[in-house]
C-alpha cells in the first residue's frame, strides 16, 4: 500500500502566536483545535501546529520550507511582518516570471511566498507554473546531490 500524505506538523513554542500568524497574515482557517494543537486548512493538505517545549523544537534548522502562492506579494509580506515574521532575504524576480521572498515565521519555520505575474487577459501563464515546478525540482535534486569534490574513488 502506498503512503498517504496527511500534511505537515510544525512544532511551535507559542500556539496562540502561531495561530495568529497563520490565520491573520496568511489567511488560513483553523479546522480543529485543542489546548496544545491546532489544524489549519491549507489548499493542498493540512498544516498542524503543536505547542511544545521539548528539544525537538530547537531543530528549526531542519525546518520544512512552506511554499505559498499569494495574490499580492507586498500585502502578504506586510501582513507577515506585522505578525512577527522576519525577512530571510530580499524580494527577487525569478526567471520564470514570479516575484518571490523567503521569510521566517515567529517560531523560525521557513516560508517561501511567491506571486506569478498575470499573463494575457489577466490569466496566470501555465508555462510559468510548469517552469516554476521544474526549477523547484531541480533545486531540490541539487541539494540532495553530493558535491563533486566530496566523491572519491577508493
Amino acid at each position: 500500500m502506498a503512503s498517504l500524505w496527511r500534511g505537515v506538523l510544525l512544532l511551535v513554542t507559542n500556539l496562540e502566536r502561531s495561530l495568529t500568524f497563520y490565520t491573520q497574515a496568511l489567511g488560513l482557517r483553523v479546522t480543529q483545535r485543542t489546548e496544545q494543537w491546532a489544524a489549519l486548512d491549507a489548499p493542498n493538505g493540512a498544516i498542524e501546529l503543536h505547542e511544545t517545549d521539548t528539544m525537538a523544537f530547537s531543530i528549526t534548522g531542519y525546518s520544512p520550507l512552506l511554499r505559498f502562492q499569494v495574490a499580492n506579494l507586498d500585502d502578504t509580506i506586510r501582513d507577515c511582518l506585522a505578525h512577527g515574521a522576519v525577512m530571510d532575504g530580499p524580494v527577487r524576480r525569478t526567471l520564470y516570471g514570479a516575484s518571490a521572498v523567503t521569510l521566517r515565521a515567529p517560531d523560525g519555520h521557513v516560508l517561501a511566498l511567491y506571486h506569478l505575474e498575470a499573463g494575457e487577459g489577466g490569466q496566470r501563464s501555465q508555462q510559468h507554473g510548469a517552469a516554476f515546478q521544474e526549477l523547484m525540482a531541480a533545486a531540490a535534486a541539487k541539494r540532495r546531490a553530493p558535491e563533486p569534490s566530496s566523491i572519491t574513488d577508493r
